[in-house]
């Protein structure tokens, strides 16, 4: 978990340099409609990635935590 939570950090920095190079992807005066494609589809992969992150550190992770603490109490009990 320690790992993918390092993932999301680093896909979060890179999201947000995005977001910095693109002037927070707003497309420049004149932009063709490709170029003003591509900002939306990079604010929608910034969006859908915030979400991504959301649900796997505030839910996911949480209950794989938890469920893999209960497996080791159970292992050390020798519960099944």
């Amino acid at each position: 978990i320690a790992a993918l939570e390092g993932d999301h950090d680093g896909a979060g920095a890179a999201l947000a340099r995005l977001r910095e190079l693109t002037g927070g992807f707003t497309p420049p005066a004149g932009a063709c409609n490709t170029f003003r494609a591509l900002y939306d589809g990079l604010a929608h992969l910034e969006s859908e990635m915030h979400l991504h992150v959301h649900l796997e550190n505030s839910v996911l992770f949480p209950r794989a935590v938890a469920r893999a603490s209960e497996l080791a109490i159970r292992g050390i009990r020798g519960i099944r």
